[in-house]
């Protein structure tokens, strides 16, 4: 009798060790595409890799995608020669959600130097639901509605939020899988910067 609940203490421990776990990881993005209004707050930055491939340069693709304000078609072509910071993201996606103020004020003192941040919904509701959201969230940044042919493009996106950051050549340098610090995206966007001979904003 003793072994067993020896044995049975031991197992609710290991259980309780996976349920930790998960939720530590579940914290930081949102898996999966369906929607999940109960994901959980994002605590710290999750995973930041160099996205260079095995030799081949990889390129952000083109597309043409629909602005989630006024249903305009929106062409990759337009932000030709700048820098960028494609991220994807859905409104119930509470890490993607935590994002905003960041990418708000990123957008806002970089984008007179070429910098412009993208983001992209992966809302199945419709454009009206991203909108609420943007007009809520006083979103200053381009927010356009993504479809599969971008998703692929992209190399396919398994969980939110998913960030890219692209220089002005096109070539994706970075990938960003689930929350990511104000203080790290300007980091890599200021070195992207003054690789480019633009100046940092202390210089201003």
């Amino acid at each position: 009798m003793k072994s067993m609940a020896g044995f049975q203490r031991m197992t609710g421990m290991t259980f309780t060790m996976v349920v930790v776990l998960l939720l530590a990881l579940s914290s930081t993005s949102c898996k999966g595409m369906s929607e999940n209004p109960g994901a959980e707050r994002a605590g710290s930055d999750n995973r930041s890799t160099a996205a260079s491939g095995s030799g081949a340069t990889a390129m952000m693709p083109t597309f043409e995608l629909v602005s989630a304000m006024d249903g305009s078609v929106v062409s990759s072509e337009q932000y030709r020669g700048q820098l960028l910071l494609v991220t994807f993201f859905a409104t119930w996606c509470s890490p993607c959600l935590e994002e905003i103020p960041s990418l708000k004020a990123l957008h806002g003192q970089l984008g007179p130097r070429g910098f412009s941040v993208i983001a992209l919904s992966m809302d199945m509701e419709g454009r009206s639901v991203v909108k609420k959201l943007v007009e809520k969230s006083g979103i200053n940044y381009p927010v356009l509605m993504a479809d599969n042919k971008v998703d692929r493009g992209f190399g396919g996106v398994t969980g939110l939020p998913s960030a890219f950051l692209i220089d002005r050549r096109g070539v994706i340098v970075r990938r960003y899988i689930g929350y990511v610090s104000h203080a790290i995206l300007e980091r890599d966007i200021e070195e992207l910067l003054a690789a480019d001979g633009g100046e940092k904003a202390e210089d201003r």
